[in-house]
């Protein structure tokens, strides 16, 4: 077993992380890229997500994300350019792109990639009946989430489903279940949380996969009051 120590941006013990705690084999490349890590965790979602809310994140950063490798999962990544998304592993830095329905909101553009066979032998009754969910996870609570997807599913690649352009956007839920009402984007720097994208089809398949990852506002200058 290695021992891995490094920490995404801005993280620290006091905010809750504990590098020690993170441990990693080495891994092969996934379908989204190759890099240091341990190996694709392969559909244990039950055991890492649905039973719990895991305080101190095992992960190593730069492996890949958690769960099925059918699935690559993808969001804003570069603060130059906030609406581009790209693949994310664990311990990735997620983009909050300052929004304009209302004063200190914001969102992160994600978007993600199922490659299966069963997606070919869907009717196009069954393929208005899959189910995604694009999520930002504060311990149990849903930080971030996709606004609505009806009609947003790209089948144009035989075998793959997307979203469409450059994806959704993933608005923060400030003021919905213990996220509180005055929360801001800016405020949620330098905290790990759990990107997880869920896609599930109508035979009951269900797909996967998520990565512990730190989020940021860019400044667009120096007045750091100007940070939603």
């Amino acid at each position: 077993m290695l021992l891995v120590s490094a920490v995404a941006c801005g993280d620290d013990p006091s905010n809750g992380f504990d590098p020690s705690s993170s441990s990693g084999e080495n891994d092969a490349s996934g379908p989204d890229g190759g890099g240091a890590g341990h190996a694709d965790a392969g559909g244990s979602d039950d055991a890492a997500t649905d039973t719990g809310c895991p305080q101190d994140p095992p992960f190593s950063p730069g492996a890949p994300p958690d769960g099925d490798p059918e699935l690559q999962i993808m969001a804003a990544r570069d603060p130059a350019n906030p609406n581009a998304v790209s693949s994310v592993r664990h311990g990735d830095v997620l983009i909050w792109e300052c929004g304009t329905q209302s004063a200190n909101i914001g969102h992160i553009w994600a978007n993600f990639r199922l490659q299966t066979p069963e997606l070919d032998t869907l009717s196009e009754a069954d393929r208005d009946r899959i189910d995604a969910r694009l999520e930002i996870i504060d311990r149990c609570q849903i930080l971030a989430d996709h606004e609505g997807l009806f009609g947003a599913f790209d089948f144009s690649e035989p075998g793959a489903l997307s979203l469409r352009d450059a994806g959704t956007k993933m608005i923060l839920n400030r003021g919905e279940g213990e996220i509180p009402a005055n929360t801001r984007p800016s405020f949620e720097d330098g905290k790990i949380v759990r990107f997880r994208v869920v896609v599930e089809l109508p035979n009951g398949r269900r797909f996967v996969r998520e990565a512990w990852v730190d989020t940021l506002v860019p400044s667009p200058s120096e007045d750091s009051s100007a940070r939603c």
